[in-house]
């Protein structure tokens, strides 16, 4: 079987990229500078298409049905193929089959996805040239301003640079090499689901657009008015506040939205960061509020949306495969898995969407205020109901329930409370909260409620009572945070904290004594660079250079220390490639998340086995688009809760809820 790398350089007259590979090959003016390629491991090539043509060396390895072509982040590969060298130029196609990606390898295994950072972590013999990359956004920018002469003397600079492209992949490929026939699958279907895309509904977006519009100049006025600053954004912010007695650290959206959260009278917190035990005077609260308000990720999703529709109105390449290394995928350009949760509500329930829809629709802010209130918040709380299914159509989808919370409570071997999760229901959390706080709690009960249900289902991976109180107990004691994990871990989960540091062990040993090592149905085996863990699904989790440590415990004191064999391993978290120490709750939680997304894949090819294409995955949810007289919502349900056989044997209880409609709403 013959390999072939390939790399295209491209440039277009609109600045289209970063609405995605699929728009921005869509786009006529998109045209292709240079093609590099390499059979087998032999010197590059590069040439610049033109049209097809049958006696090229690259055709015979294209119309060769066994040839494989290796790219870095193949979808904008088989999108610039699909749209520019088959449909324009008249080369074959080439079905996604016939391609390799090595960036989804390299998402399996843990690796940063940008090439340069992929081959710095691997230490290739050879790196991607970065200079030339510049070479190449400068050629784009001289093509535009029709300066093709200047433009023309970069030329062989930018063929060099993509053949070194084709070396490094050439060489990653090499080390890295498949993804093995299951996840092969999987990355197929990914494949099929981001080419065929979700609708949106473009109008309500241009409306909604408006109605943000319409709304920031009078609040923008407001702040300025407040403050003394002009524009809403700006540092300037933080001096003012300091004025006022609030110092914070930054103006970054994690710390405004932590402040907000945090009431005047909770100066006692034990373990929150400084600017969370200040009095928030209402000045300070108001501006903060505001400058939240005009920053809305709800506005910058509506112009992503705009930017990265294709021309029959569906948004592809949405979703990122292996974007968490547990498998899960993560959002892209639009970024489906983090739309702002509903906010509004009328006595206590959530907002009908279609209510809610046709309000947006009026295109009136100030009617859209009168209605809701804020008009920023009833778009945001709107946006996921800016997917819409194809005239005839509908989606129907099936959301896993509690998943996590009965994985890592069967997996530990507590099978009956499992169970007992999934029949009880919100009932579960009601108790929970019933013994946190010594009293009876109903659901009405909405602040002890929650608490009852972040206990139930996210303390499973080792939560602390100082982590427990900064996200999800600020109004509380340490005290009663402490009860909380108490209750978790001595009454609800008694099996769990065992499953923990089992699997730590087992980890640790494996590391130490560069032997395989089996625990809860979890092997760990060290292979060629990475620690490896085979899940009771038969897939591996991958732990790039994985290293003996000795650790201090968290109450290790130098009179009384406390130090013991760990192990740490490389890994991408929050834009930046870490040593990690790991510990027992990290490693169940990444056994947990794998089993449940591998449970999510069996659903998803069970839905396409029954013709119910899948068309989106946020979170643990499905969503198919099907048509009206076909959909039938107890189709998806009993696809998705066909447990495999692993499951059985480890006694999950698979609970699926599912919904059906013409508007995305979950």
């Amino acid at each position: 079987m013959t390999t072939v790398v390939l790399d295209f350089e491209t440039w277009s007259r609109c600045d289209l990229k970063k609405a995605g590979a699929w728009r921005y090959s869509e786009d006529p003016s998109t045209e292709i500078i240079c093609l590099a390629y390499s059979a087998d491991g032999g010197p590059p090539c590069g040439f610049i298409p033109l049209a097809y043509e049958p006696d090229h060396p690259l055709a015979a390895f294209v119309n060769d049905p066994s040839c494989v072509l290796v790219a870095h982040n193949a979808a904008f590969e088989q999108a610039i193929w699909e749209n520019v060298m088959h449909r324009r130029l008249g080369w074959p196609v080439l079905p996604s089959e016939r391609w390799h990606d090595t960036m989804a390898v390299c998402a399996m295994k843990g690796l940063p996805l940008k090439l340069e950072l992929a081959a710095a972590a691997m230490r290739l013999g050879f790196q991607k040239d970065t200079e030339g990359t510049k070479e190449t956004l400068a050629y784009g920018r001289l093509m535009a301003a029709g300066e093709t002469i200047k433009a023309a003397q970069k030329f062989a600079r930018i063929v060099n640079y993509c053949k070194q492209d084709v070396l490094v992949e050439e060489e990653l490929h090499r080390h890295l090499r498949g993804l093995g026939a299951a996840e092969r699958k999987v990355w197929l279907l990914d494949q099929a689901i981001n080419r065929r895309g979700v609708r949106l509904d473009l109008p309500l977006v241009a409306l909604c657009r408006q109605i943000c519009r319409d709304a920031s100049i009078p609040l923008a006025k407001e702040f300025t008015a407040l403050t003394g600053i002009e524009k809403p954004g700006s540092p300037a912010l933080l001096p003012w506040l300091a004025t006022k007695g609030v110092v914070l650290p930054n103006l970054q959206k994690e710390t405004i939205d932590r402040v907000l959260k945090i009431e005047t009278d909770d100066s006692d917190a034990g373990d929150t960061k400084p600017e969370e035990s200040l009095p928030l005077p209402p000045d300070c609260r108001w501006a903060l509020e505001m400058r939240r308000q005009l920053a809305s990720s709800s506005v910058k999703k509506l112009a992503a949306m705009e930017a990265c529709v294709g021309r029959d109105g569906r948004a592809r390449g949405l979703l990122q495969y292996h974007g968490a290394t547990t498998g899960r995928w993560a959002g892209r350009l639009l970024q489906p898995q983090n739309f702002p949760r509903p906010t509004l509500k009328t006595e206590g329930e959530a907002i009908d969407p279609d209510q809610l829809v046709s309000v947006l629709q009026t295109g009136d802010a100030d009617f859209v205020s009168a209605m809701y209130g804020n008009p920023i918040e009833a778009v945001a709380s709107g946006l996921r109901h800016l997917l819409i299914a194809d005239p005839g159509n509908v989606f129907v989808a099936g959301d896993y329930s509690k998943i996590e919370c009965v994985i890592v409570l069967a997996l530990a071997g507590q099978q009956h409370t499992a169970q007992e999760v999934i029949e009880k229901g919100s009932a579960v959390y009601t108790d929970m909260a019933s013994k946190i706080f010594k009293r009876p709690i109903a659901k009405t009960d909405l602040a002890e409620y929650t608490i009852g249900k972040n206990v139930v289902l996210g303390c499973g991976f080792q939560m602390g009572w100082r982590k427990f109180k900064s996200r999800y107990g600020a109004a509380l004691s340490e005290e009663m945070c402490q009860e909380a994990i108490r209750e978790y871990r001595t009454v609800f989960a008694t099996a769990v904290p065992k499953l923990w540091y089992a699997l730590e062990d087992a980890a640790v040993r494996c590391v130490w004594d560069a032997r395989p090592v089996e625990s809860y149905g979890i092997e760990y085996r060290l292979e060629n660079g990475w620690l490896t863990a085979r899940l009771p699904s038969g897939r591996k989790l991958w732990y790039f250079d994985p290293k003996p440590v000795r650790k201090a415990m968290p109450w290790s004191t130098p009179e009384e220390p406390d130090i013991r064999a760990a192990f740490e391993y490389s890994a991408w978290k929050l834009g930046q490639w870490k040593r990690i120490v790991a510990y027992g709750g990290l490693l169940t939680e990444n056994v947990v998340q794998a089993l449940a997304r591998d449970l999510l894949v069996n659903g998803m090819f069970e839905v396409e086995e029954a013709g119910y294409p899948t068309v989106l995955t946020v979170h643990d949810e499905i969503v198919c688009e099907v048509p009206q007289e076909k959909a039938d919502p107890q189709v998806l349900k009993r696809c998705t809760e066909a447990a495999p056989a692993w499951a059985r044997s480890i006694g999950v209880p698979v609970a699926v809820e599912c919904w059906m409609g013409e508007r995305y709403r979950k």
